[in-house]
């Protein structure tokens, strides 16, 4: 694997990371799988956004035994699930911050080390959340 500064960090990310997206609806060992064997490849950052808390679940187990510390993990704020695990997004600060929180604890972390603001899509709602 070949590394990259990231930023102004002075943290080495590969420039190859692991989207999960295409994770989501697959049985918890693909998932666990995907995950360990990219991190035992290198990949040391993962972009994680899910609506479905299963998902989020299953990536939890897969950073168990000492893999999440070896990982950039990027998470999304700005967008949340209903009770039927239906993507929306929101600006709401109490439902975003319900939502991260429980991302976490599915995650089984107390941090993120990326945190993006989700689906800001025309200019003038950029201008609103900046």
């Amino acid at each position: 694997m070949e590394y990259r500064k990231f930023g102004r960090t002075g943290v080495d990310v590969g420039i190859v990371g692991l989207g999960t997206e295409y994770l989501n609806n697959v049985p918890r060992e693909t998932t666990v799988s995907v995950i360990q064997e990219s991190v035992d490849s290198g990949i040391n950052y993962i972009d994680i956004f899910f609506a479905h808390s299963e998902i989020r679940d299953d990536i939890g187990v897969a950073l168990e035994g000492g893999r999440r510390e070896k990982v950039m993990l990027a998470a999304h704020l700005g967008a949340a699930a209903d009770e039927d695990n239906q993507y929306y997004k929101t600006r709401d600060i109490e439902i975003s911050k319900k939502y991260f929180l429980d991302y976490l604890k599915r995650l089984k972390t107390d941090y993120v080390d990326v945190l993006m603001l989700h689906n800001v899509d025309p200019e003038d709602e950029y201008e609103e959340v900046m």
